[in-house]
């Protein structure tokens, strides 16, 4: 709940953003919000499913997730387009409250589940240790891994932005 909201939060900032510097802080917002709660959605699925079943709902997950991507940069510019940038801005905030709606529907659902079928509270795994944080122990290839993930994300995520201007 909480990286849905940060997300549709940081949404809405940019939608409603009087100047440049509040999109930037709309966008870390939303940035803050949105891949940590791909993380989430997987726990949430590894909670559900086993085995096979697994497997499929990861996959289903991903495509729903590239179709969102392939709808969005379809029908955002036809969206701005015809009404302005700033509709179109709006239109992605409410999707993101959308999200945030299903996300409480979820919890709710979860909640009376649980006794029903007896899953008990789900383990939240490795604790972060905040003193191993301040004293850097991470070992070297935590943060060699780390810079591939920002490298790899820093010049994907603009390219598939900017890849059809490319081409054209």
């Amino acid at each position: 709940l909480l990286f849905s909201a940060l997300l549709t939060a940081g949404a809405c900032l940019v939608a409603f953003a009087p100047s440049l510097g509040w999109i930037y802080v709309g966008r870390l917002l939303f940035g803050m919000g949105s891949e940590p709660l791909v993380v989430a959605q997987s726990a949430i699925l590894a909670r559900w499913f086993r085995g096979k079943e697994l497997a499929l709902s990861f996959g289903v997950a991903l495509t729903v997730s590239r179709l969102g991507t392939l709808f969005t940069f379809n029908s955002e510019a036809l969206i701005a387009d015809r009404h302005g940038w700033r509709a179109a801005l709006w239109v992605a905030a409410a999707l993101c409250g959308a999200s945030l709606l299903a996300n409480l529907a979820y919890n709710m659902l979860d909640k009376k589940a649980e006794p029903v079928l007896g899953l008990g509270v789900s383990e939240s795994g490795d604790e972060i240790d905040w003193k191993q944080v301040r004293r850097g122990g991470f070992s070297p290839s935590f943060w060699f891994v780390t810079l591939l993930c920002v490298t790899f994300y820093s010049a994907i995520f603009p390219f598939t932005d900017l890849s059809t201007d490319f081409f054209h």
